[in-house]
């Protein structure tokens, strides 16, 4: 009986290991499917818990951030604004079932984003 209990130790503490190392469905290269009212283009959600987010005027990221798994669905990024790190900002980052992204702020849409492949 000990040996049974050990097996099903085992397995359960390598599965977790696994699912620990896997990234969060939120990490890899967001683009803007439309317009936005900041102007969002892209999101670049690294998977050592950075972001970052850019517009279509600049090549620097407009907004430095760092993430963290809400859910296996969501991720909360605290921002600073590039040009003045003194102000803050906070979003959500919403995985949809069909390879979409909402990013929220204050409950409210700020645009809908695609998944792009990594050319890494």
């Amino acid at each position: 009986m000990n040996y049974s209990i050990l097996k099903t130790l085992s397995l359960l503490s390598a599965f977790l290991l696994i699912t620990g190392c896997s990234p969060h469905p939120g990490s890899g290269i967001w683009i803007a499917e439309a317009e936005n009212e900041p102007g969002f283009t892209k999101i670049d959600v690294q998977y050592e818990g950075r972001a970052d987010i850019y517009n279509a005027t600049d090549e620097a990221a407009v907004r430095r951030c760092f993430w963290g798994g809400m859910s296996p669905s969501q991720l909360a990024l605290d921002c600073v604004q590039a040009a003045d790190t003194e102000i803050k900002e906070n979003y959500r980052l919403t995985v949809a079932e069909d390879g979409t992204a909402e990013l929220t702020r204050k409950q409210q849409l700020i645009g809908v984003f695609n998944k792009q492949p990594r050319t890494e």
